[in-house]
């Protein structure tokens, strides 16, 4: 634990994600709050932090992982402590039963009064908390905004759906695609083209197509459209790369052509979106909240 009696630090950003970490020496506590359009997931990693959950209160020690959702009411204290909290908005969860190929995950993670929790330890617990801190402390504002989907999407699926999937059934997802789009969207960093989903994917480019417009609703080629834009974001959100070079190393050979195309997914030109949305222009006396 550090000597300081309380430190709290956050990193934000508004392309879906977003990471805080607590640590506090002497009695601390944050107030009742619910939370608009996102979920959390709150990684004790020291001492016991003592919330009142939905009316019940709940200690969750070191290793304890909680899902908390939209419509949880809790506050957090507790001396001794830290943990973190990565921020997620609504639509995470979608993608997560896109790459599944199943539905009925939001409903199983969401719908229980309680949040769902799991413990780690050992291994996984140091692995899991050094990938929160490396996002957190990261000097390059693009390592951080490619490390927190990555982070997301690993700990949802190892933890909260695998170890509970059911069997699979015959509409859905063939493993190939599962695996294709989980190593497409673990590293945003990378950019894929058509002919990379069929290399990946081991059949034949007509066979891409026909399952991505079976299970995605979108050719192959919309989908790495839509990744690419994405990427854009957090490009656009993180960093102070002219718009060109944005472009170019999302994937797009046109400036023309990348506009419009953003245009027609976001509702508003691309330097509009870093005009509101940059992390970079944000005051750094703004206080964090944990």
């Amino acid at each position: 634990m550090a000597d300081t009696p309380v430190k709290t630090e956050q990193y934000r950003e508004l392309a879906g994600y977003g990471l805080t970490f607590v640590q506090s020496e002497r009695p601390w506590r944050y107030p009742w709050h619910t939370h608009t359009f996102y979920s959390e997931l709150m990684l004790v990693t020291h001492g016991q932090v003592v919330q009142t959950l939905n009316d019940r209160r709940v200690g969750s020690k070191a290793g304890d992982l909680l899902l908390i959702r939209p419509k949880d009411v809790h506050d957090i204290a507790g001396q001794g402590i830290a943990y973190y909290n990565l921020m997620f908005s609504d639509d995470k969860l979608e993608q997560i039963e896109k790459i599944c190929g199943q539905t009925g995950i939001r409903t199983r993670l969401l719908n229980p009064k309680m949040p769902p929790t799991v413990s780690l330890r050992g291994e996984e617990l140091d692995r899991v908390a050094r990938g929160f801190n490396d996002a957190l402390l990261a000097t390059d504002p693009t390592q951080r905004l490619v490390s927190l989907p990555r982070i997301f999407f690993e700990i949802i699926l190892d933890h909260f759906v695998f170890p509970f999937t059911d069997r699979p059934q015959a509409n859905t997802m063939p493993a190939w695609l599962i695996q294709t789009i989980r190593q497409v969207e673990l590293n945003p960093d990378k950019t894929v083209s058509v002919p990379d989903i069929v290399a990946m994917s081991g059949v034949s480019p007509e066979h891409v197509s026909r399952t991505f417009r079976k299970f995605l609703g979108m050719t192959p080629s919309t989908y790495i459209a839509k990744q690419r834009l994405q990427q854009a974001c957090r490009l656009l959100s993180g960093t102070n790369r002219k718009l060109l070079d944005i472009c170019y190393q999302v994937g797009f050979d046109n400036l023309s052509y990348f506009c419009n195309l953003f245009r027609r997914e976001y509702g508003m030109s691309p330097g509009r979106y870093r005009n509101q949305y940059s992390i970079l222009q944000r005051r750094p006396d703004t206080p964090p909240e944990p």
